[in-house]
């Protein structure tokens, strides 16, 4: 099960990006992953463009979490929850297809057993 603990993938920004190999408390704040992608008005222009910086680090790592959950590293009952960042990041993100066929063909893949061109229709039909 995944431990609901403080975030900690969107609330420090180390120095270098951290390493694409989720833990157990990478999905314990999904909620607070779902507002940070989705688009925002935002009053300052300054704060837009910490916002698109932090996307433009964390989003690639946020794809290979999503994938490597949904793919079978998160219990079935968590998929729900899973759901609302993916959703938000394909339709608020232009890169999210780029970020998401990465994370697919990724060597951390946890499933040996899904083909390339299932992968492929998997991310054609999260893209429509």
């Amino acid at each position: 099960m995944l431990k609901r603990a403080a975030a900690s993938l969107w609330v420090s920004q180390p120095q270098k990006p951290c390493s694409m190999q989720p833990s157990d408390n990478d999905l314990s704040n999904v909620d607070l992953q779902a507002n940070i992608v989705q688009k925002h008005e935002l009053p300052s222009s300054d704060l837009q463009a910490k916002l698109t910086i932090v996307l433009h680090e964390y989003g690639p790592q946020l794809a290979h979490i999503l994938v490597r959950s949904i793919a079978g590293e998160a219990a079935r009952s968590e998929l729900d929850v899973l759901a609302e960042p993916l959703k938000k990041l394909v339709f608020a993100q232009p890169r999210a297809k780029a970020w998401l066929q990465d994370a697919l063909t990724s060597a951390t893949f946890p499933s040996a057993k899904v083909s390339e061109s299932e992968k492929r229709v998997w991310l054609q039909r999260i893209m429509r």
